[in-house]
């Protein structure tokens, strides 16, 4: 279910960035030294997990591919600190 859930407010993400200043973002955030070719598709997934993070899904996922998003989520933190100041 919560795969289910997760794919589709990703989608819902993806779809409302751009209206929502994706390339400002993208530019003003230093995503270029990120993701050289745009915005890494599985950004949107990460932030659908981040309300997730403490859900048996997100605990019983795949080590790697749950180390995987961290280091997305970790990195989706730091873009959003730097987008504060």
């Amino acid at each position: 279910m919560a795969e289910y859930l997760v794919q589709n407010i990703a989608s819902v993400l993806k779809e409302i960035h751009p209206l929502l200043g994706a390339n400002e973002f993208y530019n003003n955030v230093g995503g270029t030294n990120k993701w050289p070719k745009g915005i890494n598709p599985d950004f949107y997934t990460t932030i659908a997990w981040h309300g997730l993070y403490t859900s048996k899904e997100w605990n019983e996922m795949d080590f790697y591919k749950r180390d995987y998003l961290q280091k997305l989520q970790d990195l989706d933190r730091s873009l959003t600190n730097t987008c504060l100041k």
